[in-house]
Parts: structure tokens; sequence; C-alpha cells
């Protein structure tokens, strides 16, 4: 795998999917698939191998002779096999566009979650501070003293921050390593820096787009496929001109003679093998139409459900960011005011530890928002990426 190195201010999620286009092995193998179709394609241009026969022998005089001879298709038997062939090359292209989109997605999904931890790891070390500055200053006191119990909360408040924030990194790490798995390349770590706000389009618009999702699009695409197979069944019943040319000799005698005829590629016994590729065929074709409307309408169900879920989790961290968090910054503030005089230690940290519950809930709101914004786009065939501006990243590890 190649290095990234790309300057810390120029680096963003759109950079580090073109990487990924160029080096995933995903995308390589779907590519090797359609590289392989085309060259198939020539072969469905080419005429049939001529037969050329020799004739050596002896009877009262030795004789020999030769001959030739072409088959020649009609126009339409090798367009019908080029058509299969261009059917089942852009079916390919669509598998691989899809293949590119998942990992797109994949990747944004990564960097949100690592900005989630990122997020929840800041908000640890500002719990840190807090407490790291409430046991100076208790400790530099000389009168109203807690009681042990309130000291014995606090030490025990600090491990248990310092432990969460051991396991965040940890985690952090884990989807870092995913990352480099998924775009292919040995990459220098990144600490995100996302903007504020999604600028999700409406249901309306989200769900015009649903037709376009390459998957679906494929499967149409196996529609032309099917029908394409069927014309070229048809076709292979079609007769195939014959040209022979023969050359004898014996003795002095020399003879030679040219024939056109017809090449019958069909026998009575074989039209119900042609007729029950026919059926076959008709039968796939209808099987695949209707799972096609039934997938369609799966992920319009599927696109309502995130966006109605999507629009619940954003009024939750709207009422905690607005309502909740304030409340409880407020009241930390009064004890706090009172602190050093009464020594209520215990309350403080009651306080602080609901503070630091919902701020811990908040943040794992707005990763659960992120991630069903990023499975909306997947959903619907589309990159968040256009709902969001760039994401910028600085290199850096938690």
């Amino acid at each position: 795998m190649s290095a990234l190195n790309v300057a810390a201010a120029e680096l963003n999620l759109s950079q580090l999917v073109d990487i990924y286009t160029q080096n995933a092995p995903a995308l390589q193998a779907q590519q090797a698939k359609v590289q392989a179709l085309e060259a198939e394609l020539g072969g469905t241009t080419t005429w049939a191998a001529p037969d050329l026969a020799f004739t050596l022998g002896q009877n009262s005089q030795i004789y020999g002779g030769m001959s030739l001879g072409q088959e020649f298709a009609l126009p339409g038997k090798r367009q019908s096999k080029t058509k299969v062939k261009n059917a089942e090359i852009k079916g390919a292209q669509l598998e691989r566009q899809g293949v590119e989109r998942q990992g797109r997605n994949q990747i944004i999904a990564l960097a949100v979650q690592q900005y989630a931890l990122q997020n929840a790891v800041a908000g640890g070390d500002s719990t840190l501070r807090n407490l790291q500055q409430l046991q100076n200053l208790w400790h530099n006191r000389s009168t109203a003293q807690p009681q042990v119990a309130s000291v014995l909360l606090l030490q025990n408040q600090v491990a248990q921050v310092r432990r969460e924030q051991t396991e965040l990194r940890a985690q952090w790490w884990a989807l870092w390593n995913q990352m480099q798995a998924l775009v292919g390349a040995d990459l220098k770590p990144v600490l995100w820096h996302a903007p504020d706000g999604v600028k999700l389009p409406s249901l309306d618009e989200i769900l015009a787009q649903v037709s376009g999702k390459s998957e679906l699009q494929a499967a149409r695409q196996n529609l032309s496929v099917s029908a394409a197979q069927q014309e070229q069944i048809t076709w292979s019943q079609r007769p195939d001109l014959l040209v022979q040319g023969n050359y004898m000799w014996q003795a002095d005698v020399r003879d030679w003679s040219v024939m056109v005829g017809i090449s019958l590629p069909f026998a009575p016994w074989a039209n119900g093998e042609n007729r029950s590729a026919r059926q076959s065929l008709q039968a796939e074709r209808l099987a695949a139409e209707l799972n096609l409307k039934s997938q369609e309408q799966y992920l319009v169900a599927q696109i309502r459900s995130l966006y109605a879920q999507a629009q619940s989790l954003a009024q939750q961290i709207a009422l905690i960011a607005a309502e909740q968090l304030p409340t409880l910054q407020q009241a930390r503030a009064a004890i706090e005011r009172t602190l050093l005089a009464e020594a209520n230690l215990t309350q403080w940290l009651e306080v602080e530890s609901q503070r630091r519950a919902l701020l811990v809930e908040h943040i794992q709101l707005q990763a659960q928002y992120w991630q069903t914004v990023v499975a909306l786009a997947e959903t619907a065939g589309l990159s968040p990426l256009t709902w969001w501006p760039a994401w910028t990243g600085s290199e850096g590890e938690l």
C-alpha cells in the first residue's frame, strides 16, 4: 500500500474517496470483470473459422484434392450476440458503480464515527480538567474540608473518565485501521473537522432520485440482457450461407467446383430445447420484473423511515443543546459559587455527573443522526457529501 502524502490543510473526504477509487481491491476486481466482458465482445463480430480439408489416396492411380468451405451467418445473428454482450457489459459497469458508491459511503460512515469519538474524547478531556481543578482546589484549602466519602467519589470519577478516554481512543484507532483497509492505502492518521449542520433535502427530492440508484439500473439492465438472449435464440434457428470450393486431381485430370448452399442449424428434435430455453428466459424475466418492483417499494419505505428517524434525532439534539445542557450548566455554576463556603462537593459532583451523562447522550445522538443521514444517502443511491460542505482533516491522532 502507498502512503498518503497530502498537505493537512488540503485533506478532505473527497480526496480520500479518490484514493479509494484508485487503490481499492474491490473496485479493481469489478473493473477486471468489465474488461473481461469487453474482451469477449470482439468475438461476437468475427466470422466462423473456415473448413479446410485435404484428400490423398490411391486406387489404380494416385489421386488427391482439397476443399475450402466458409459459413456466413446472417447479419442479425452476429448482431444478436453483440447485443447480448453489450447488455452484459453495461450491467457490469452499473455493478461497479454500485460497489464504488457503497465504498464511498462506508468511508464517510467511518469518518462520521471517528468524528463522534473525537467529540467524546474532547468532552472527556474537558471533564477531566474540571475534576482535576476541583481536586487542586480542595487540596489547597485549610478549612471546611469535605467529607472523606466526597473526596473518594471525586477520585473515582477521575479514574472512570480516564478509563473511558482510553476505551474511546482504542475505538478511534480501530476505525482508522478499517479506513486504511477499505481505501487500500497506508494513511497518516487524520483528525476530522466536520461542518456544522446538514443541508438535508426534502423527502420528495430524495425519493425523486431513487430510480437512478445503480442497483436498480443494473436490475433493469438484466431485463435487457434477458430480452437480448431471447432474440439470440430466435436468430440461432435461422439458416447460414455456405460457400465451398473443391479441387480434385487424378493422373492428368484436374477438376474444380464451387458450391453455394444453406446450413440449417436446427432440427425438429431440437425445437423442444429452444422452446424450453425461451420459456425459461421469459419466466426469469417476469421474476426479475417483480423483484425490481418489490425492491423499489422497499427502498421507498426505507427512505421514509430513515428520513423520519433523522428528523426525530435532530429534534432531540436541538432540545438537549437548547434547554437541558444550559439548565445543568446554570445549576453547576450556582453550586460553584457556594462550593468553598459550604463544602458541598457531593452536590457538585452529582450535577457534574448528570451534565456529563447528558453531554455523552448529546454526542451519541449526533453520531446516530450523522449515521442515519449516511444510511439515507446510501439507500437512495446518493452521496451524503452533497448535503454537507466538504469535510476537512488535519494530520494528527487521539
